[in-house]
């Protein structure tokens, strides 16, 4: 996949097919005006003027509820940059924004979204995927900043609940393994729980079995292959380890109502 970096502002009427086609991506998202409930792994937050969330993929974010003169700041990175806008971010910061994600900042970080602006919309530089890191780097590092001064310099997973913690393990393992393996045993193993338990929490949690939430994963990646490569129906059964293409095909038309070559040839989202 190629590097992405793209910046803007939206009303956010089609944003789940828009991110769908982005996958895997993180994105950083700001309300200037209007409202919106944002969802985050399934539980909705506000999302009023001043409002801030870095998102990363994992936590398939979605709003519902938008007024009509909504919008928003977006920035939407793919994981190539991620890795380095990232890389030497405290470990709490990944904790935090999976505990209390929205975090209300005002006006305090305009500069920092018309600096990604700026950048973003630069004509041919060598060095502006190299530039646009380092302003997100600097970006996210005042970002957990304020989270800290808003929400107490303290670890956030101490304020997570149990089942929660384990959650938030298991989407993170989905993401990390999902092309290989598609059974509850294999995430409640690596968490050290038995398949029961992993599916009471989710359900108590997110409202989902675990297989559903790795069959959502499956499903956004065999759209994004048929959406952005050329690779044929077995080569893609291949890629995600199912048995064969005809597996694949009676997978993908369970979880869609559509035929693979249908998807592919209508451009679905």
């Amino acid at each position: 996949m190629a590097a992405v970096c793209i910046v803007g502002e939206s009303d956010m009427r089609d944003f789940t097919s828009w991110w769908e086609r982005h996958l895997p991506s993180w994105i950083v998202v700001y309300c200037r005006e209007g409202e919106a409930e944002l969802m985050l792994q399934f539980k909705p937050y506000a999302f009023k003027p001043g409002m801030m969330a870095i998102v990363p993929p994992d936590m398939f974010p979605a709003f519902t509820s938008l007024s009509g003169d909504f919008r928003a700041f977006y920035c939407l990175v793919g994981r190539e940059v991620a890795e380095k806008a990232f890389y030497d971010i405290p470990n709490s910061f990944f904790d935090a924004i999976y505990t209390l994600p929205v975090l209300p900042v005002g006006n305090a970080l305009d500069v920092w979204m018309e600096l990604l602006m700026v950048v973003h919309g630069e004509g041919e530089n060598p060095y502006r995927q190299h530039v646009f890191s380092d302003l997100l780097h600097a970006f996210t590092l005042e970002y957990y900043n304020k989270w800290n001064l808003q929400y107490g310099n303290q670890p956030a997973i101490h304020r997570r609940s149990a089942v929660d913690t384990v959650c938030v393990k298991f989407y993170n393992l989905v993401f990390d393994h999902f092309r290989e393996h598609r059974d509850t045993a294999f995430y409640a193993d690596k968490l050290c729980i038995t398949p029961c338990y992993l599916a009471m929490v989710t359900r108590q949690v997110y409202n989902e079995s675990p297989k559903q939430a790795i069959d959502r994963q499956v499903t956004l990646e065999i759209k994004y292959l048929l959406r952005n490569t050329g690779q044929t129906i077995q080569q893609i059964a291949n890629a995600l380890h199912f048995p064969d293409a005809s597996y694949l095909c009676r997978f993908f038309r369970r979880q869609t109502g559509f035929s693979l070559s249908e998807y592919r040839k209508l451009g679905l989202i």
